[in-house]
């Protein structure tokens, strides 16, 4: 939705085209609504009913939908879907989030076709670590680009000076295998002085999470808001946490993705002009340095607690960190800045 959004931002004619199963949670009220996007373009859904050949009969159902349209180029994740378009003489980009072959054995000659085939012009990796390991699995260098994920752009920061140095230390995101919820805990039970606000999360991990809560009364878990409501929730705090381990999990797979992810709340932290403690992971240096976050070994509670510390002790610190990461967004991670580049780029693809 927010790609979709700055594409339509930069000119061009947009259309996102989504499944819909009968499994899919409503959303409610409007669907540009509850993204906080603007309505610049046309979303559509097809059907989709999970069944043995479900992922050929939706790939057939875009493939016609996309003839129709008179597309001049499809650009999308969906690798079935994007297949069977390129199959049916369509131009077509993909947006990888992970490595080319790390579906069944078994699809792995229809989608190296599909990566060699003239149809595909690109092949866009979220990172420049995963471009090489595209590389290495033989995608073709002419096709490879890079563009890191964003989030949208936001109103200059202002700052507060905390009343009694009691620092807000917020978190928005998943709460699952290797976010460091743990780390969190940690932190907020070695320094009670401050509060600590942790927004997100699916029912059965907050229930998790919840049992485990430190006894001092300053942690709050306010569970899944829309990602539109995050805005002012990140806005709100004084330092933002992203404590990502080296055993990285995202929603419906067991795949560690730590080594080449490019995760969207780094960027929504930035754009919120707040002081960061990261995780010093190499894929996280290709946007975040010294020079706008604190960076710390991931597993080590102690450094967390440490950097913390170090921040509620020098606001000049904190502000000129939060400022540093806002300009650096501004200049190079929204979506609007993502999609003028990107667009470019594809258009040389074509």
């Amino acid at each position: 939705m927010k790609m979709s959004a700055a594409f339509a931002e930069a000119g061009y004619d947009v259309t996102l085209l989504n499944s819909a199963s009968r499994k899919t949670e409503p959303i409610p009220g409007s669907i540009y609504e509850f993204y906080g996007v603007p309505q610049t373009f046309r979303y559509e859904t097809l059907p989709f009913h999970r069944h043995r050949l479900s992922v050929f009969r939706y790939a057939y159902a875009a493939a016609r939908f996309a003839r129709r349209g008179n597309f001049d180029l499809i650009y999308g994740r969906d690798i079935n879907a994007l297949t069977g378009m390129a199959t049916a003489g369509l131009p077509v980009g993909i947006e990888l989030h992970g490595p080319a072959y790390s579906q069944k054995k078994s699809k792995h000659w229809i989608y190296r076709r599909f990566f060699h085939g003239e149809n595909c012009r690109a092949v866009v990796a979220i990172s420049d670590a995963l471009k090489d390991i595209l590389a290495g699995q033989g995608i073709p260098p002419q096709k490879l680009l890079v563009a890191h994920d964003g989030a949208d752009r936001q109103p200059a920061p202002v700052y507060r000076t905390p009343p009694g140095g009691r620092l807000r230390v917020g978190y928005v995101g998943h709460l699952y295998k290797g976010r460091g919820v743990d780390i969190i805990f940690a932190m907020a039970e070695a320094l009670p002085e401050h509060d600590f606000v942790i927004i997100g999360g699916r029912a059965e991990d907050i229930a998790y999470w919840r049992e485990r809560i430190p006894a001092g009364g300053n942690v709050e878990m306010l569970g899944f808001v829309p990602p539109a409501a995050t805005v002012e929730l990140r806005a709100g705090c004084d330092v933002l946490l992203a404590p990502y381990q080296r055993e990285l999990e995202i929603y419906g797979s067991k795949t560690n993705t730590s080594a080449y992810m490019s995760p969207l709340k780094i960027f929504e932290y930035m754009s919120a002009g707040r002081a960061i403690i990261v995780s010093d992971l190499p894929v996280l240096r290709e946007v975040l340095t010294e020079e706008n976050a604190l960076l710390v070994p991931p597993d080590d509670a102690g450094a967390w607690i440490g950097a913390l510390r170090k921040l509620a002790a020098d606001q000049d610190l904190r502000e000129g960190l939060g400022r540093r990461g806002y300009d650096d967004f501004n200049h190079h991670y929204s979506w609007q800045q993502r999609a003028v580049e990107l667009g470019e780029n594809l258009k040389n693809l074509l």
